[in-house]
C-alpha cells in the first residue's frame, strides 16, 4: 500500500495519521449530485448535439449554474459560496497564481 499511496499522493503513507483522499472519478458523480440536492438546488441535465455531450444545471431561487457534470457544478457553487458575487479573480490574484504554479502569462 505504501508504494501505491506514495505514487498517487507524493506522500508517505501512515496508516495511523492518513488523510482522507477523494479523487475525481466516476464514483463521485452521484455523491456530488446528492450534495447539490442537500444544498437546496434543483438539478437537471440537457443533451447537446451528440449523445456524449450534455450540460448539467443546478438552480435555486436566485442562482443558476451550468457545467459538464455534477462535480463541476458543485465546484462552481462552492466557488460562488466562498467568493460571492465578486467570484472572479483580480489581476493581482491571477498574477500570484501564475507565479506560484510556474505558468507564463502568455500561455493563457
Amino acid at each position: 500500500m505504501s508504494n501505491e499511496w506514495r505514487e498517487m499522493t507524493g506522500e508517505e503513507y501512515n496508516p495511523i495519521v492518513s488523510k482522507t483522499t477523494i479523487a475525481d472519478a466516476g464514483n463521485v458523480l452521484v455523491p456530488a449530485y446528492l450534495a447539490l440536492i442537500q444544498k437546496g438546488y434543483s438539478v437537471s441535465h440537457e443533451k447537446l448535439g451528440s449523445e456524449k455531450e450534455e450540460l448539467w444545471i443546478a438552480e435555486n431561487s436566485s442562482n443558476r449554474f451550468v457545467a459538464e457534470d455534477p462535480l463541476l457544478l458543485l465546484g462552481l457553487i462552492t466557488l460562488y459560496e466562498t467568493r460571492g458575487e465578486k467570484w472572479q479573480a483580480s489581476d493581482n490574484e491571477i498574477e500570484a497564481f501564475f507565479k506560484k504554479f510556474g505558468v507564463e502569462k502568455n500561455q493563457e
